[in-house]
């Protein structure tokens, strides 16, 4: 077993205030962010200690978040990307 597998891997806040958020990051964590163009509207990397630690993005214009509230959205680094899917569906 590798020593990324089980870990966060990488985390995106989902938010339709992307403004507010990220004004409340930069001030309670210290966080700058990058701003990356993508099809649905800008992706925005926020850095800490010159380090990519997390993601942010409108969810506003994605399909099927009608009623969603914002939220965090979580990624977790897997050795063998079939034995975890086997194992969720077992669960």
């Amino acid at each position: 077993m590798s020593t990324t597998h089980g870990t966060v891997w990488w985390s995106e806040l989902m938010t339709r205030d992307v403004a507010a958020a990220r004004a409340y990051y930069e001030q309670v964590c210290h966080w700058q962010f990058d701003e990356m163009p993508m099809p649905e509207g800008p992706y925005f990397v926020a850095m800490a200690h010159g380090k990519p630690v997390a993601g942010m993005m409108d969810m506003s214009c994605l399909p099927g978040m009608d009623g969603i509230p914002p939220h965090w959205f979580t990624y977790l680094a897997v050795d063998d990307l079939d034995k975890a899917l086997a194992s969720a569906a077992e669960a």
